[in-house]
């Protein structure tokens, strides 16, 4: 049973496509919608004049979100795999979508 729902997830996984998570820190504020057809998702918020974005993308789309960010005042940029938690989370959001 276990394995089957594993497998499951799995399937999901690459269905969404999200392979990359990266984290910025840059000055201002951003246009979100500069990262149309790009991003799968983005998560932002804005605090003391910085704002930080979560951006989830395809391993392909990376040159094409550089691009856009080299329009901003980047303080800091991390790159990192998605984890099971963050497909887990975009999952459910679908699962519960009407």
């Amino acid at each position: 049973m276990a394995y089957l729902i594993f497998h499951e997830l799995i399937e999901k996984f690459q269905a969404l496509k999200i392979e990359r998570k990266l984290l910025v820190k840059l000055k201002g504020k951003v246009r979100i919608d500069d990262f149309d057809g790009i991003a799968e998702k983005i998560n932002a918020y804005n605090q003391n004049g910085l704002t930080y974005l979560e951006i989830y993308i395809k391993k392909e789309d990376m040159g094409k979100v550089l691009g856009v960010l080299a329009d901003y005042k980047v303080i800091d940029l991390q790159n990192e795999t998605a984890t099971l938690e963050d497909v887990f989370t975009q999952i459910m959001k679908i699962s519960l979508s009407p």
